[in-house]
């Protein structure tokens, strides 16, 4: 997705004092606060409501946070907060209300209206921005590789191995770089977590789609920390065993958004896994079924395996076919973990985020002017 430019108005109420006012805008790159702008200043109010807009590029694969700063003449903070763009870009109806957390102003509140710059829109089309905007909700759930392949959790030669700081590895860290970017466009905060190719008590059957959170009837866990904190306790109870089946969890996911087909809800499920799955031809299936669903796919492959079946399934360059049956609209998008790997053993989660989520606004919008779905 390009980057695309956005006008931040904004208006406080109840402030602490009567005073003279501005509202500087700060954003987070790097740890350090910069400075993206600044209003002019309303005289006397403890209600001000500022004319110049705040003009900033938003980009959906990228976590922004911005911090609101409301000075007095004297620099004095008076109130402020800190907020994602992000939530300010998802809030229903374009306002954003929020209580000050910072400052001496403990009952004010901020009023932000988030608005994409009109040179920055199709004549007649609608944006993905004015999808989010106007109440299109984005459900992230999650799908992980628990196959023998991956190596004996308790080593330290495993993927699954937690005795690092934090317990990071390569599936905790594809996690944390795209779930706290997912999770500000998903209002309920509870993503769908499953875990597949492991043996399951107490029947210590092979399962493809047991849920993480080791409920029987509801796999939800409550945001990314739910999920890390479900797949911990899963690596503690399952044993790793296989095949690597694929087609259970596209189907599980289709299965729910086949019953959202109305443009307010749209499904984001992430596959991690360790190498070359086993019913290629049934996922080829289940992913063209689903190609014409309000959902997308994106597959993160960890490990040294080899990853040509993945690459093919990421249909780039045509749409995918099976059996005489193509699909309606590319919906995969496979990278590989360790394109992004650090000399310390850590990660780029920003860059990996960027890279993974670079075409689910285009897929977004795609289905929405195929099925002929207006923003609400």
């Amino acid at each position: 997705m390009r980057t695309t430019g956005l006008k931040i108005k904004i208006a406080c109420e109840n402030l602490a004092s009567i005073c003279d006012t501005s509202c500087v805008v700060y954003e987070n790159e790097n740890l350090k606060w910069h400075k993206v702008g600044s209003t002019e200043v309303c005289l006397k109010s403890a209600n001000p409501s500022w004319k110049k807009t705040i003009d900033i590029d938003y980009h959906f694969g990228k976590r922004e946070m911005l911090k609101f700063k409301v000075c007095n003449q004297d620099k004095e903070i008076v109130g402020g907060m800190e907020v994602t763009l992000a939530t300010l870009v998802a809030s229903p109806g374009k306002v954003f209300k929020s209580k000050m957390t910072l400052g001496p102003s403990k009952n004010g509140r901020f009023i932000i209206t988030t608005k994409e710059c009109p040179s920055q829109k199709r004549h007649g089309q609608p944006s993905f921005v004015d999808y989010i905007q106007n109440g299109t909700a984005l459900n992230f759930a999650v799908a992980i590789d628990f196959t023998s392949s991956n190596g004996n959790p308790r080593s330290s030669s495993s993927l699954h191995y937690r005795g690092n700081p934090k317990g990071k590895n390569a599936y905790t860290e594809a996690i944390r770089a795209l779930g706290p970017i997912l999770e500000d466009y998903d209002a309920d905060n509870l993503f769908p977590a499953c875990g597949f190719g492991a043996k399951v008590p107490p029947s210590d059957e092979v399962s493809h789609g047991f849920f993480l959170n080791q409920s029987r009837h509801n796999p939800d866990c409550r945001g990314v920390e739910g999920i890390l904190k479900a797949y911990a306790t899963s690596l503690e109870k399952v044993k790793l065993s296989g095949p690597t089946h694929f087609a259970p969890v596209i189907n599980y996911t289709a299965k729910v958004a086949r019953q959202h087909k109305d443009g307010r809800k749209y499904y984001v499920l992430l596959i991690i896994t360790d190498g070359a799955i086993t019913d290629l031809e049934q996922t080829k299936s289940a992913i063209i079924k689903a190609s014409d669903l309000p959902m997308s796919i994106i597959i993160i492959g960890v490990g040294k395996a080899n990853f040509s079946s993945m690459v093919a399934l990421d249909s780039d360059d045509r749409l995918l076919r099976y059996h005489g049956r193509e699909a309606k609209r590319d919906i995969v998008q496979f990278v590989e973990i360790n394109k992004f790997a650090k000399d310390n053993g850590t990660w780029k989660k920003k860059a990996l985020a960027m890279e993974v989520l670079s075409e689910v606004p285009t897929q977004v919008v795609q289905w929405m002017t195929e099925n002929g779905i207006n923003p609400l």
